[in-house]
């Protein structure tokens, strides 16, 4: 038997790979997308992150199959074993999209998530194969075959652990890498299993399990509809995605946000506490709250003739000033009227104290709003971490009492938490 050697076209190759690899970026993109979805509109997005995935599967290995050489310029395949192939792809992605959107998912989902990529991946491929109907006897080798396998199931494994514990807000740090992971996968998988079977110049003897329903197809004619179908698919879908992520990143700032100030609001703060807690905890950390209240806020209510209005526009300006002062280590948030809370992370008393200073030194100067002097100062109560509590609602309360003392003693000035008598008052 003589066998029939291949002859590939690197260029095709490489366009083979880069499709694969830009069906995974948009893939993730959509995955992403889907991950913070609400649970009515969850479904639509995994579904057009699996059609997406199982076009680019698809495509790819016919791109690949055509780089191959074998068949010349005219390609006879089964439609039905085509369609099959496509719908294999497309219901593993599913599968395996439905088992990571979840973000606690434990290492035995997002290995079993990655195990049904990788077979999906796979019988795309053998499918695929047994559906360009070559008139040559064919044989495989079962080792090469089953390295293929794992090729695609490692591959696709390890992008979806990575996708699944990188946080939303690095995800555009870990886009490209991901999906190259991904799409490498796919691409190997594929040429390894290329070389797992071998074409000899005998009639073939194989009788397909598909009906009869085949179609010979000019093989530049498909590559280009290939590519230029895919790109227009991967295209629109990715436009899709960012759209959504902008009215997602919109919805995110309006629930994070203070929509007088732009500081993040207490929704926001309770989230950073936890984690900030957290951390602290685990590496013996100490961490301070500060609790600040605007002195005589009413009176710019009153001054002003447009009350309320000027209100707001004098707490955006107070948000922008606290926010240059405390850096980008602290949390600042506003609490609630004219309380603003800030949780200062890795600080002692001295570092605390250093900061509450730097407060009532920056606002002893006036400024300018609307054509007029303005003065204002806060009074400010501290507590520590774990000294005056371990929860956020005991060290919310201590500084909220040490706030109070402040102002009891005159206003404009800080004073820390101690056991029952708050102390160390500075003016």
């Amino acid at each position: 038997m003589t066998p029939i050697p291949f002859d590939y076209n690197y260029s095709l190759i490489i366009i083979s790979i880069l499709i694969a690899i830009f069906a995974s970026f948009t893939t993730i993109e959509l995955v992403g997308i889907a991950r913070n979805a609400q649970h009515n509109t969850r479904k639509k997005w995994l579904i057009t992150a699996s059609f997406t995935m199982g076009i680019g599967i698809w495509t790819m290995h016919f791109t690949g199959m055509i780089a191959s050489g074998i068949g010349d310029s005219q390609i006879r395949i089964n439609l039905i074993a085509t369609i099959v192939s496509f719908i294999v792809a497309m219901i593993g992605s599913l599968i395996a999209f439905r088992l990571i959107a979840n973000r606690i998912a434990s290492y035995a989902q997002l290995v079993l998530a990655g195990t049904v990529m990788g077979l999906a991946i796979s019988s795309m491929h053998y499918i695929g194969m047994y559906a360009v109907e070559y008139n040559h006897y064919m044989e495989h080798n079962p080792g090469i075959v089953a390295l293929s396998i794992v090729i695609g199931i490692t591959g696709s494994t390890a992008a979806l652990i990575i996708f699944n514990k990188v946080s939303d807000k690095h995800l555009y740090l870990f886009q490209l890498p991901i999906a190259i992971i991904l799409g490498i996968a796919i691409s190997s998988m594929h040429y390894v299993a290329m070389e797992s079977f071998t074409l000899y110049n005998l009639p073939n003897q194989h009788h397909s399990i598909f009906p009869e329903v085949s179609s010979t197809i000019d093989s530049t004619i498909m590559i280009n509809t290939l590519v230029i179908m895919s790109a227009v698919i991967f295209l629109i879908t990715y436009t899709m995605g960012l759209r959504n992520k902008r009215l997602q990143l919109a919805m995110y700032d309006m629930a994070f946000h203070d929509s007088v100030t732009g500081l993040p609001n207490r929704y926001y703060f309770d989230q950073q506490f936890q984690r900030i807690l957290e951390t602290s905890k685990a590496n013996h950390e100490s961490f301070a709250i500060l609790f600040l209240d605007l002195d005589n806020f009413k009176r710019i209510n009153d001054e002003h003739e447009h009350g309320h209005d000027a209100g707001d526009r004098f707490l955006k300006q107070i948000g922008k000033s606290l926010s240059s002062l405390v850096g980008q280590e602290a949390v600042i948030a506003r609490y609630g009227g004219d309380e603003f809370i800030i949780i200062t992370q890795k600080t002692d008393k001295k570092g605390a104290e250093t900061v509450a200073n730097k407060i009532t030194a920056a606002f002893d100067a006036p400024f300018i709003m609307d054509g007029k002097q303005q003065t204002t100062s806060f009074s400010i109560g501290i507590s520590y971490f774990p000294q005056n509590g371990k929860d956020m609602e005991t060290l919310i309360r201590q500084a909220d009492k040490a706030m109070y003392v402040a102002k009891q003693k005159g206003k404009n000035q800080y004073t820390s938490y101690q056991s029952e008598t708050p102390i160390d008052s500075s003016g």
